[in-house]
């Protein structure tokens, strides 16, 4: 009797460990596409034009917030870069490649 209740609670282990590593997977999956949206925000600027498209700003302005001047020397998006560009490199693109 013990021996089958083993048996039983190891089918049960083994199930669950399943379970939790595909709803981990699962729960990764959107972590990786909220990290990846963030940290491709820093790098995403644009000129701003008017409503009638007639004009255009000079400077580039963070698409995500537009209060933000994009690579002006000293400004928090600046400061942001490298480590943006670190995070694409090792996160964005290698943790595919480790996973695929």
């Amino acid at each position: 009797r013990f021996a089958h209740n083993k048996k039983k609670f190891a089918k049960t282990l083994t199930r669950l460990r399943g379970m939790l590593l595909s709803t981990l997977l699962y729960a990764f999956y959107f972590i990786y596409l909220f990290i990846c949206e963030n940290t491709l925000d820093v790098l995403s600027c644009a000129k701003i034009r008017s409503e009638d498209g007639a004009t255009e700003t000079e400077a580039e302005y963070l698409t995500s917030d537009p209060n933000y001047v994009c690579w002006e020397e000293g400004s928090m998006q600046m400061r942001l870069v490298p480590l943006a560009s670190i995070f694409v490199v090792v996160y964005i693109v290698g943790y595919p490649l480790i996973i695929g």
